[in-house]
């Protein structure tokens, strides 16, 4: 249904289950995902009319109608306008690793794990698949406006139908010249590859540029026009993500990994990590130490 409050979005219905969130979008004019972001689901991403530009680990990419992503967990991406598109609809999944627990007789958890680990998938689908893909789409759709309890059992069924259409093309490559490799973006692509490798540094903007021997305005603007996201944004999302690697640790107290992460204080640590992952070191530690002891 429309949103009252935001006359751009023509239609907005989601689902949440168990491991597994469901969200169709259509809406008009020119947005930005508010910030950047990376999470510990496996998203999938069908794009059904309109185009946008894609950032995902040191790739760009155009998404036109009729392409599907799909998006491991821990990988930074974000989407912003690809021009003035009159009207941008998309299907939206986020899978956890929990979700396949409750299908496990159906598809084999050691299958989808797959998914969960390869690098990020990107289809340009062919009429039949396009019609398969619509028709999951509006099944998707209809389920996220019914009740939860009631649509569950075939969400989980679309969903293993999705993910095994996925991994029939696991193996299948577009050509390199999809993705955009100009200066400019190798530039930043460079950058991108010093941010990861020396995060615990927290590299000041001035240091950076010098590195790349350019000036640190012509970077902000570069960085910005390709992945979506201001370097600092950039910088705090890889540190975070470091950190909830080590946080899965326990020889690392919270404030250790704060410090190795280069933060100056456990409070603005906090603080960050909450910002972009959504909950507190604490609170995801016990999450994750939980999780495996939940493990069959």
């Amino acid at each position: 249904m429309a949103d009252p409050k935001n006359p751009d979005i023509l239609f907005q219905s989601s689902l949440r289950l168990p491991g597994l969130f469901i969200e169709r979008l259509r809406r008009q004019g020119g947005f930005s995902m508010v910030q950047q972001h990376f999470h510990r689901e496996l998203e999938v991403y069908y794009q059904v009319e309109g185009r946008r530009q894609y950032f995902v680990d040191r790739r760009s990419f155009l998404s036109e109608a009729g392409t599907l992503v799909c998006i491991r967990p821990g990988s930074i991406h974000m989407t912003q306008p690809a021009g003035p598109e009159a009207v941008n609809d998309r299907l939206l999944l986020n899978i956890s690793s929990r979700f396949p627990l409750q299908a496990e007789a159906l598809l084999p958890r050691a299958e989808i794990a797959v998914l969960f680990k390869q690098p990020f998938m990107l289809l340009a689908l062919k009429d039949s698949d396009r019609l398969f893909l619509d028709g999951l789409t509006a099944r998707f759709t209809d389920l996220t406006q019914q009740d939860a309890l009631n649509a569950q059992g075939e969400a989980v069924c679309l969903t293993l139908a999705l993910l095994r259409f996925l991994m029939t093309r696991s193996q299948e490559r577009l050509p390199a010249e999809v993705f955009q490799t100009g200066p400019r973006q190798q530039k930043v692509y460079e950058a991108i590859r010093i941010l990861e490798k020396e995060a615990a540094l927290n590299l000041s903007l001035d240091q950076l540029a010098a590195r790349l021997f350019i000036s640190k305005f012509h970077l902000c603007r570069a960085f910005k026009e390709v992945t979506g996201m201001t370097v600092k944004g950039y910088s705090s999302a890889v540190r975070i993500r470091q950190a909830s690697e080590l946080l899965l640790d326990p020889q690392y107290s919270i404030a250790q990994v704060a410090s190795q992460l280069g933060f100056s204080s456990l409070t603005q640590f906090e603080r960050v990590f909450r910002r972009l992952a959504g909950q507190t070191p604490r609170d995801y530690r016990a999450e994750r130490r939980q999780g495996q002891l939940d493990r069959p």
